[in-house]
């Protein structure tokens, strides 16, 4: 295996201080790491696993215990080898192992670890669903993509502290910024530490973890179909991205829009898929998570091809909100029509959890929007009512609104007192304007909301 370092060369009380980086910080070694919990098919009885090793661990297996508050953790419910798939990424060979367990009791806390004799990773716990699911609350986060160890990983870790119960977290695509790149996901492995471990991962792709191969096909970050293990029930042969999960009363439908937006065969597969999954699901609450947006939220972004194909369908099928990124500027509201009064939904919401900044759009149809600005967003379902809650990295309330669902009628009810909206320019965006865009500009976001 070969190691890189790199030189920078910082001033510092002036001298040249010599800081090393080194490429390999990420290398896998043979105690399992990049764990990563994921869903059962039924949440309540069963979950999966996925997590790395260096190729030297050949064989491996997940062992389950119920939690005892005791040191004493060797009566095994269950021992299950693992299955194992290679990848060879930036000069490393790694074993990607993934592992599925089910017959488990609802509503009851197990700990798990993986490994074999040679070496175990720590024992992790993990909470199986109530059978009669109802109330429960969960994470959605927007892009990470750029600085994730730096700058994203506040973001992540208070999302967790916020709300510990999660359920599971939701990332809405641009996890990393390059695709492929190793380095950039032990970055986004480290920013959430343990919490991928004990909390189930949800993500949907966006166009960075994509790029094309050397007959110019869209390929996804090969890392994906590795690291995680999302329900196998989308269209062929889009079954690591396009895919549905099933939680309590509840129908998660994740999109891949970068197949959409640039693959046409791709588009209209996913776009039958969609209508059959939404009208055969009895679930009283239907969520989309994809990438890119229906109504933009940046300066001159549009993506017409899915208001065109898609939100159609949201609509017949009475979807209640659709959670997105791309924009890399916060936006929430409704389609836009004549008359606000006549919108039933769904609620389109754009956010971003990390650093990488955009002008906010200068056709405004947002009831709350912000730019510059890092957010987490918590989602809670109890019976017949979901709240839905953007905080700021401190904690502090950014956006809200309650949606009651009754049969035939949905109510959406915003939030009161949470202050003024904060959009401010992100460094270096001004000088990209010209001076009709920045009087548009002040016009909308410093005079009229």
């Amino acid at each position: 295996m070969k190691k890189y370092l790199f030189y920078i060369l910082i001033p510092f009380s002036g001298f040249l201080s010599i800081q090393y980086v080194n490429a390999q910080d990420y290398a896998p070694k043979q105690t399992p790491d990049r764990i990563t919990l994921h869903l059962g098919e039924n949440p309540a009885t069963s979950f999966s696993i996925n997590y790395r090793t260096s190729s030297e661990m050949e064989e491996s297996y997940i062992q389950v215990s119920l939690e005892n508050s005791s040191p004493d953790l060797e009566k095994y419910l269950i021992t299950k080898k693992a299955d194992k798939k290679v990848l060879d990424s930036d000069g490393s060979l790694a074993n990607y192992f993934t592992v599925s367990v089910d017959g488990l009791d609802p509503e009851t806390l197990y700990v798990y670890r993986i490994g074999n004799d040679d070496s175990w990773s720590e024992w992790n716990q993990v909470t199986t669903a109530s059978s009669n699911l109802d109330t429960f609350s969960f994470i959605y986060l927007g892009d990470i993509q750029n600085n994730i160890k730096s700058l994203a990983s506040r973001v992540i870790r208070k999302s967790y502290s916020h709300l510990p119960n999660a359920s599971f977290i939701l990332y809405s695509g641009d996890l990393i910024n390059r695709t492929h790149n190793d380095q950039e996901w032990g970055e986004w492995y480290e920013a959430g530490g343990w919490i991928n471990s004990q909390v189930p991962v949800l993500a949907t792709p966006g166009n960075h973890e994509y790029t094309r191969d050397e007959e110019r096909n869209l390929q996804l970050d090969n890392h994906w179909d590795k690291q995680f293990s999302f329900q196998k029930n989308g269209p062929a042969p889009y079954q690591s991205s396009v895919y549905y999960q099933d939680y309590g009363n509840m129908r998660i439908i994740s999109l891949d829009t970068q197949l959409i937006m640039l693959d046409s065969i791709s588009r209209q597969i996913q776009k039958e898929w969609l209508d059959q999954v939404l009208k055969t699901t009895e679930n009283k609450w239907k969520i989309i998570l994809m990438h890119h947006p229906v109504y933009s939220v940046s300066h001159n972004r549009d993506n017409p091809i899915l208001r065109d194909l898609f939100q159609p369908i949201f609509e017949k099928h009475d979807v209640d909100l659709v959670l997105q990124g791309h924009d890399h500027t916060y936006g929430r509201g409704f389609k836009p029509m004549p008359d606000p009064g006549t919108s039933k939904g769904p609620m389109y919401i754009v956010s971003v959890a990390g650093p990488k900044m955009y002008t906010p759009t200068l056709d405004r149809w947002t009831e709350r929007s912000g730019a510059n600005i890092q957010l987490y967003q918590l989602i809670s379902v109890k019976g017949d009512r979901l709240s839905y809650e953007s905080f700021t990295t401190d904690g502090k309330k950014y956006d809200g609104f309650d949606l009651s669902k009754n049969p035939g009628d949905n109510k959406f009810e915003l939030h009161d007192h949470m202050g003024p909206e904060k959009n401010e320019l992100p460094a270096g965006r001004l000088e990209k304007l010209s001076q009709e865009e920045i009087n548009s500009y002040n016009k909308i976001y410093k005079t009229n909301y």
